[in-house]
């Protein structure tokens, strides 16, 4: 089916961002103050509502606060992922954007469900990173979103591919929520094990292979070989994709390996939060080393791999991982004396082993969900493709 085209600018009001001082703004909500959304607050799954900032009202005009079907982008990062990134709103609130953002407000002639899961779309993604790529910020002009055409069905069919896709894209959530319930309950229930451990001790008495740093690459080097990235071990789960291809002056030796059952530790970030993450390597990486900003050990048999992964977690760790982090030019750092003296809380064999069942039956779950999650953004991604093209 063939439909005519339309003008973004033709349907739509385009509204600036709020522009305000560093120093008006407030992690917390305060009287007279408003809750500014930004470009981190674009989710895939929606608008994002934590990790806002509140600035003064007198900085926000009638038309800066958001309303119902308002289309919220980033247009402006340094990240070109991020340019681009769209969210609809659904409930009234009493919020508005900053200036690395921008609002489409359907105004004629559109269904706003439908007009809104078009900024979701391959086609529109590909699109914008067409535009918006820059030498140091990507930006999106006002006239970039102003002339994107838009397929433009009849009204009722509008509503009908949006009312499709919106159903599509409910169980999406919907599989993401039971996910994350899942990784909940059962990081709970490790949680309460973990309190009822007898004692505790610095790590560097529970290790079995020595703390040791990975391997530097050089500009020089001759020898080409694989190396993890940093992601590998900062999204919560060992990622064995996280990997690049670079040059170093030998050959990788043993102990820089990536070995099954290899705890790797993030020794430097510029998020503190991340830095001394810790996840353990689930396969054997033929060929492929650790890099020098990670440090790596393995435990002894006094505590098991999965009661070690879930101690490091704990709150009590992660404050003294963050006591003892250094900070070099925006760089929070830790070495192995930091993490060498690190107390861990040591539970009984007994409670070990439940905490493995309870990680055991997590992964899995995890697991099944995760490829679920996947065949549904699969069966999502064809449906938006169909839909705007006439097909669905």
């Amino acid at each position: 089916m063939t439909w005519g085209t339309v003008r973004v600018g033709d349907i739509a009001q385009q509204i600036r961002g709020v522009t305000y001082i560093k120093d008006e703004a407030s992690s917390t909500p305060l009287h007279g103050h408003v809750a500014i959304l930004r470009a981190g607050n674009i989710g895939d799954a929606g608008l994002v509502l934590d990790d806002l900032v509140h600035v003064p009202a007198a900085r926000v005009s009638d038309s800066q606060l958001l309303r119902p079907n308002d289309v919220v982008i980033a247009t402006s990062s340094g990240s070109l992922s991020v340019v681009g990134k769209a969210a609809r709103v659904l409930d009234p609130m009493d919020a508005s954007f900053g200036a690395f953002c921008k609002v489409l407000r359907p105004v004629r002639r559109i269904d706003p469900a439908y007009f809104a899961h078009f900024f979701r779309t391959p086609s529109y993604r590909r699109h914008i990173s067409s535009v918006a790529a820059g030498a140091n910020i990507n930006n999106l002009r006002s006239d970039d979103l102003d002339r994107i055409e838009i397929p433009l069905p009849p009204l009722a069919e509008q509503r009908r591919i949006a009312a499709i896709l919106d159903e599509a894209d409910s169980l999406r959530i919907s599989a993401r929520h039971r996910l994350a319930l899942v990784n909940e309950s059962s990081r709970d229930a490790v949680e309460r094990i973990l309190r009822r451990a007898p004692v505790s001790k610095p790590l560097a008495e529970l290790v079995g292979e020595p703390l040791r740093n990975g391997i530097s690459p050089s500009k020089t080097g001759s020898v080409v070989a694989d190396v993890l990235t940093l992601s590998a071990i900062t999204r919560g789960r060992f990622d064995p994709r996280a990997r690049k291809t670079d040059t170093f002056t030998s050959s990788h030796g043993a102990d820089k390996l990536v070995r099954e059952g290899l705890h790797l530790i993030c020794r430097g970030n510029g998020n503190a939060d991340l830095v001394g993450a810790m996840a353990v390597a689930n396969e054997d990486l033929v060929g492929v080393a650790f890099p020098d900003t990670m440090i790596a050990m393995r435990p002894s048999v006094e505590i098991s791999s999965a009661a070690l992964e879930a101690a490091w977690r704990t709150e009590g760790v992660r404050e003294q991982i963050r006591r003892g982090a250094r900070t070099t030019n925006g760089t929070y750092k830790v070495n192995q004396q930091v993490l060498a003296a690190v107390r861990v809380p040591v539970n009984t064999t007994d409670q070990q082993q439940s905490i493995g069942r309870i990680e055991l039956e997590r992964s899995q779950s995890a697991h099944r969900l995760t490829q679920s999650i996947t065949l549904l953004d699969e069966l999502f991604a064809s449906l938006q493709h169909r839909a705007f093209r006439g097909e669905l």
